[in-house]
This record gives C-alpha cells, structure tokens and sequence, in this order.
C-alpha cells in the first residue's frame, strides 16, 4: 500500500515554488464562507518551503511540528491514524520519497476558525523499494488555536475521479 503524505503537496500550492508541469496548470477554487485568510496561505506556503528545503524525513517532521496542533493526525489509506512521530518513522523504514506529482485540482474551503485544502493529484512515489504512480485525494484540515493556524490533520482519500 502506498503512504502519501498528503502535505507534501504543499509544495505545489506554494504560489512560489511549485514543483508541477508549467503546462498543466491545476484548477483552483476558494469556497467557503471567508475569503482566504493570509494566515492560511503562509502556513501552507511554510510548509512547502519545509518540504523543497529538507529531504531528510526526520529533519524535515521535526521542524513541521511548529506548525502543527497537539493534536495534529495523518489518517493514510490503511484507515489507521497516527501522529507525526509514526508518519516519521513509517515513511523512514519504507524508504518513502516523492519523485514527481502534478495536482489536478484544489480547492481551498476557508471558514472563521476552519480551512480545508482538498487536493486531486497525480504522484509517482517510491515505496517499500517500489515506484508506483497513482491518482491520489487528499484532505489537509487545518484550525485556528490560540490565535494561530495550525494543521490539525492530512486524511488520504480514495482516488480522485479524472
């Protein structure tokens, strides 16, 4: 089973430092009953740079934990949540890297104290020693606590219809 770290794909909304095709630009949508909260947009573009920046996992989860809630969970396709410190270690022992991806759509749901980035991408990973691509779902919910926005969880969903 391939685990995908649906944040990694942060990279890709990063305004500056997207990692996708030129050609194939991604359909972009806010909803929502806000318009898109700066906040929102620095915590995920903060969170691409950690991902371009740092290709070592443990480094790169060690400084992510910043922007994440005590109770942050990445809930994969197994249907098992864990915390970072298991996502950590579960992507270390496969040998999990991203090699290419290409997102399809996003769209960004910004409310008061919640926004939710849903994501239909296109990635090819190496896993367990295996390269794979596939069309992957994801949804990164991140909330407002104490005053600041934190990524609460990255929840992998079913492929995406194409």
């Amino acid at each position: 089973m391939q685990y995908v770290l649906c944040s990694i794909i942060f990279v890709l909304f990063s305004l500056g430092s997207r990692a996708q095709d030129p050609v194939a630009a991604p359909a972009r949508e806010y909803r929502g009953t806000q318009p898109p909260d700066s906040a929102v947009i620095q915590l995920l573009e903060e969170d691409a740079r950690l991902f371009a920046t740092y290709r070592d996992i443990a480094m790169r989860d060690s400084l992510r934990r910043r922007l994440l809630s005590p109770g942050y969970f990445y809930h994969g396709l197994d249907g098992k949540p864990i915390d970072l410190e298991g996502l950590t270690q579960r992507q270390e022992r496969n040998g999990f890297k991203l090699l290419a991806s290409s997102v399809l759509r996003e769209i960004l749901y910004q409310y008061e104290s919640t926004a939710i980035l849903v994501l239909h991408e296109e990635l090819t990973t190496l896993d367990k020693g295996m390269t794979k691509t596939s069309l992957r779902s994801c949804m990164l919910v991140m909330g407002k606590e104490n005053g600041r926005w934190v990524f609460q969880a990255d929840i992998m969903g079913k492929d995406p219809p194409r």
